[in-house]
């Protein structure tokens, strides 16, 4: 015991003056009580003021008892006993009292000890006790404000819910028939029409597009809003990220007698850990603008990699140049702004709703980056999107095949399983062009009738539809599969809902690939080079 502690003990002993001062000067007041004799029990002046008594006027023995509220006397007498019981057990509870003045309740902190016998009987019980009647009224408020919040906050998520269901639905209904308007574009596209036909038919190719580039903008701020957009990591290949995003755009740039060229210094390494389809987006994004916007010259997409302070973790940067009439200082800021729209110069470009920028900075910031604008020199733009990638902890893995490929029997039979006699028609139009023979079903009940009387290289598969869906046409035929041990079918939903967690569900089901409506010739040629390459494997 350090001997000033001792000391004081002994002082205490002495006499009541410093007992009298710590019980003044701390505020509380204190009990000490007759455990015997409940109604022998000494409460100091303190004890008394803070209960709005008159501590001269000391009521008589065993008042307290009389102004404490009756639920709470009750949890007092309950915790006595366990503490009584069980010294670990502490005393203490925050109780009701009855204000001398206002007659209102006060709410008061409890905290006793009892004083035991040589065998461990309670004779006496100390307590100290304070008025908490601010502190727990600011809790009852601050517990409001926080179920005010949560509330708010359950009607703001029940409200993006709402927005993003809207949207869905709604792209849902607006690709259907621009799968029309595109699909059939596309083929006349490759027919031999006349010159003013050719002219006019790509008129319909561009408003599609832009039509569909907004709805995928839309529905790409609204993921962002609702922390729906997950960053993915996974092997890529940097070099690979720019040309696939900078070949959409050739044809585009070549009419408008602009090159793009794609650069990549010798910090690039062969792989990274990334989410391919962020940093695709990205740039996409902006070569897209840069096309839109540039004059006659050159446009690079070059990236670099720096090393970063953390081992493993580094920065992409993917800077994409163009040579057109810049954007002036004062709308530096603004162009990352939603809906916000430069000043468009004629002849060089058309103004689009203003979303790219904004959400391509989003994707860059979700993905550890940002994304920044600087004038490039000689006149023009420069935009720079870094994102933080790691080293791959090993050699990326070679996707598994599920399929042998064998590369005989021309044409391909083709099962197309859609309800929409104009999705048909558009599918009919541009596979017909792909020495591909198709059979169609209106469902997925017919569909699943068909496939097990005659043999399919593939199928195309809608999602929604009446009787059985392509989700459930899928699930039971790949149980089919595997009660009849017969070779996996390749299947690809063909669906004009495209999010990700829609997307998720049809791997779940059992798909191989998905091809988002509006189709595109691309994206068709693609998943017809797939299945020739895998040809075979059902039979």
């Amino acid at each position: 015991m350090h001997y000033l502690q001792h000391e004081l003990y002994e002082r205490l002993g002495a006499g009541g003056d410093i007992l009298d001062f710590l019980m003044e000067a701390g505020g509380d007041g204190i009990s000490y009580r007759d455990v015997k004799s409940p109604n022998e029990g000494w409460m100091s002046r303190g004890f008394w003021r803070a209960l709005g008594y008159d501590p001269d006027a000391e009521p008589c023995k065993g008042f307290w008892q009389d102004v404490v509220h009756p639920d709470d006397l009750e949890k007092v007498n309950t915790d006595f006993q366990a503490h009584a019981t069980d010294p670990v057990q502490p005393h203490e509870q925050v109780v009701r009292y009855k204000h001398g003045e206002t007659g209102k309740w006060v709410w008061v902190r409890c905290r006793a000890i009892a004083l035991r016998d040589e065998s461990g009987t309670p004779v006496r019980m100390l307590g100290v006790h304070s008025d908490v009647t601010a502190l727990h009224e600011a809790e009852g408020m601050l517990r409001g404000t926080v179920e005010e919040l949560m509330d708010a906050r359950t009607d703001l998520e029940a409200a993006v819910q709402a927005k993003i269901a809207f949207l869905e639905q709604i792209s849902h209904e607006i690709r259907t028939p621009m799968n029309g308007i595109l699909g059939m574009a596309q083929a006349l596209v490759m027919q031999d029409l006349p010159i003013e036909a050719t002219s006019q038919v790509a008129v319909i190719n561009r408003s599609a597009t832009a039509l569909l580039t907004l709805l995928n903008d839309l529905l790409d701020m609204a993921q962002i809003e609702a922390g729906t957009t997950a960053i993915e990591m996974a092997p890529v290949a940097p070099f690979e990220l720019l040309h696939d995003a900078a070949i959409l755009f050739e044809c585009m740039a070549r009419d408008k007698g602009l090159d793009i060229v794609t650069l990549g210094d010798q910090t690039l390494p062969p792989q990274v850990l990334a989410s391919g389809r962020t940093i695709r987006q990205v740039i996409g994004n902006l070569v897209s603008n840069a096309v839109k916007y540039a004059g006659k010259g050159t446009i690079e997409v070059r990236a670099y990699l720096r090393q970063g302070a953390t081992p493993g973790a580094h920065t992409l940067l993917v800077s994409v140049v163009d040579t057109g009439p810049g954007i002036p200082d004062a709308q530096k800021d603004a162009v990352f702004d939603r809906f916000s729209q430069g000043d468009v110069v004629p002849g060089q470009g058309e103004g689009g709703p203003g979303l790219g920028l904004p959400i391509a900075r989003q994707l860059c910031q979700l993905h550890g980056g940002d994304l920044t604008l600087t004038d490039t020199p000689g006149g023009g733009a420069t935009f720079n999107a870094t994102f933080v990638v790691q080293s791959p902890n090993q050699a990326p893995q070679e996707v598994p095949q599920h399929y042998a490929p064998q590369q005989g029997k021309d044409p391909l039979q083709i099962l197309v399983v859609e309800d929409n006699e104009m999705n048909q028609m558009v599918l009919k139009a541009l596979l017909g062009h792909m020495n591909a023979e198709l059979v169609f079903a209106n469902n997925g009940l017919e569909g699943l009738n068909l496939v097990q009387k005659q043999t399919f290289d593939a199928g195309f598969i809608d999602i929604r539809m009446p009787v059985m869906s392509g989700t459930e046409f899928a699930q039971e035929w790949r149980a089919l599969e595997q009660e009849n041990a017969v070779g996996r079918l390749p299947l690809i939903a063909c669906s004009a809902h495209v999010l990700k967690h829609q997307v998720e569900t049809y791997v779940e089901a059992g798909f191989d690939r998905h091809l988002p409506k509006p189709v595109t010739l691309d994206g068709l040629r693609d998943c017809i080079n797939w299945v020739r390459s895998v040809r075979g494997a059902y039979a």
